[in-house]
């Protein structure tokens, strides 16, 4: 895999989200606003299962509903769908389960390191060892 800084780091998602993510967060937005479920889903004429089904991605979320949801939230759906924050975390977990031990280690180390040219030395060397093996 190659590893660079954060803005670059290549997660292994499909550069999709899943309902599940969508409705973390569509949750994450929700309690921003201050919230309830059940208040959520009497602003979207739902029941508050409706509303948990979608957060816990359970259940589909429509265009239409994803626009509703927005609106209630007072924000747009591009906030919903480019939600970088909410994106990173949930691809890091995922990162996190598709590398050993060693591997995490590796990446949890690169992280620390907040110099960037040290980064890019690492990287290239890296990549030196890996065209060796």
């Amino acid at each position: 895999m190659d590893i660079q800084n954060r803005e670059n780091f290549i997660y292994p998602m499909k550069n999709r989200l899943s309902r599940k993510d969508i409705g973390r967060i569509i949750r994450r937005h929700r309690i921003e606003a201050g919230l309830t479920q059940m208040q959520l889903a009497e602003k979207l004429g739902i029941t508050y299962q409706q509303v948990q089904k979608y957060e816990t991605g359970k259940s589909s979320i429509t265009v239409e509903r994803l626009y509703q949801i927005a609106d209630a939230l007072d924000v747009s759906v591009q906030d919903i769908l480019s939600d970088t924050e909410e994106y990173f975390k949930i691809a890091e977990e995922r990162e996190h389960y598709c590398m050993d031990t060693k591997e995490r280690k590796i990446v949890k180390l690169l992280k620390i390191i907040s110099n960037r040219a040290i980064t890019d030395a690492v990287l290239k060397m890296l990549e030196e060892i890996a065209r060796i093996k």
